[in-house]
């Protein structure tokens, strides 16, 4: 009885907090009839909206949500329609819901990689140049570079783990990036054998 009673507490604390936040901030209402394509990463289904909202708020992962509303399906997205303007689509049956409380910033976690400085940059109003996790370095593995904001260019040879071999140069270059053995050695840079 008591653990219901706190959850009950807790969600109508997050609901009454989000409804209050949504007055202030009209623009970052939900959207009905509009949904984000392509970044779904896990659903639920729920009975309404505010559900989705409190499974979200507890998921650091959860940037927004859409919800389904013929099947009562929570749809959890790892990115906003500002990162990815361009997969946010109409869909009558579904509200878009963009989190706002204790959301984590695109980039700050391995989970969150970014796939470009661009994006961070249109994720967060307030990106600054420096280390983020980007997930575009090397396909599939989360690496820890520095964001050049200005120019919006990775310099992936601050990368952590490098991406160069032990025995070589990293030399960075717009958009990309250049390994070159140490004298000695040769192949391609991101692997170095003795002559």
């Amino acid at each position: 009885m008591t653990t219901l009673f706190w959850f009950c507490i807790i969600f109508m604390t997050s609901y009454v907090v989000e409804k209050t936040m949504s007055q202030q901030c009209p623009s970052e209402r939900s959207i009905s009839g509009w949904m984000l394509q392509r970044h779904v990463y896990k659903t639920m289904l729920a009975k309404i909206g505010p559900h989705c909202l409190l499974s979200c708020s507890t998921d650091a992962r959860c940037q927004s949500f859409n919800f389904v509303m013929s099947s009562h399906m929570c749809e959890f997205n790892d990115r906003t329609r500002e990162a990815k303007p361009e997969d946010f689509i109409p869909d009558p049956d579904r509200y878009y819901f963009r989190k706002r409380v204790n959301r984590v910033p695109l980039g700050s976690i391995p989970e969150l990689a970014a796939e470009s400085c661009k994006e961070i940059k249109m994720s967060e109003k307030e990106a600054t140049s420096g280390k983020y996790w980007l997930s575009s370095i090397k396909p599939d593995i989360p690496l820890f570079a520095f964001c050049n904001m200005t120019s919006e260019d990775i310099d992936e040879c601050t990368a952590l783990p490098p991406v160069c071999h032990v025995k070589s140069q990293c030399t960075n270059t717009i958009g990309s990036y250049r390994c070159t053995c140490n004298l000695g050695y040769t192949r391609n840079g991101k692997t170095c054998a003795d002559l």
